[in-house]
This record gives C-alpha cells, sequence and structure tokens, in this order.
C-alpha cells in the first residue's frame, strides 16, 4: 500500500469507523497512531502516514480487524461486556439469549481473568465465523 492517504481513502476511512462504532481513540489505538492523525486524515488534512501504519490501515479499510475492533468495543473499563455494541452484531446472527448467557457467564468469572480471555476468544471467533457465514449467504 502507498503510503499517501488518498480522498477515497478519507472517505473510507470515516465510513469504516463509524460502521463499527468506533472512536478516533478505537481506531488511533488499534493503528498505532495519535487520534489526532486519524481525524487528520478523515478531514483532508494529513495526507500521508508511515509505511507500517499504512499497511495497518489498509488491513483496517479492508475488514482484517473488524472483530478484533468489535471486540475491544464491546468490552466496558469495568470488564464488563457492552450489550447495546454487541447486541446488533448478535440481532444480525439471530442468538440474544445465547449471548446474554455468555455474558453472564464472562461476569461470573471476574475473579480468573484467564477464563474470561478464554471465553471472549472464542465467542469472538463464533461470531467473527457467523458474520462470515451470514456474509456469505447473503
Amino acid at each position: 500500500m502507498d503510503r499517501y492517504i488518498t480522498e477515497n481513502m478519507r472517505i473510507m476511512l470515516k465510513r469504516r469507523r463509524l460502521e463499527l462504532g468506533l472512536s478516533y481513540n478505537d481506531v488511533a489505538e488499534a493503528l498505532s497512531v495519535s487520534w489526532c492523525a486519524v481525524r487528520y486524515w478523515e478531514i483532508g488534512k494529513t495526507k500521508k502516514c508511515h509505511p507500517v501504519v499504512a499497511r495497518k490501515l489498509s488491513m483496517f479499510l479492508n475488514g482484517g480487524m473488524d472483530c478484533v475492533l468489535r471486540q475491544k468495543n464491546a468490552i466496558a473499563a469495568d470488564g464488563k461486556i457492552k450489550l447495546e455494541r454487541v447486541r446488533p452484531i448478535m440481532e444480525l446472527i439471530g442468538e440474544n439469549i445465547l449471548f446474554e448467557k455468555i455474558a453472564r457467564l464472562y461476569d461470573l468469572c471476574k475473579d480468573s481473568p484467564a477464563i474470561r480471555a478464554k471465553l471472549l476468544a472464542a465467542v469472538c471467533k463464533a461470531a467473527c465465523d457467523a458474520l462470515a457465514a451470514y456474509a456469505e449467504n447473503a
């Protein structure tokens, strides 16, 4: 990927960020840049980026970070799952009841970070697989 931010990339960046419900900070953290760099790219104030960042940006724009970002964006600072953030994804899949049970289980494992991490990774993988299957059939 070129290290220049084109007009099309600016538009895609903003659209992807909003589609995923992410803040400038969320995207910046994923790309290892400052939040203002993301904002400047979106408004066209900055037109270049480091080649390493350009590769990450390309991955973000092509959906390669969606699952990780959705997972990260779905967990509050207190470690609880933000149901309002992930409910739209699960409604798409049609698994609300199952997801609420998983969220309760996640909360019950608050004293065991290793189990929480494994549970979250398994749920994220299952959700991504289900979304991919849905996208193929749509």
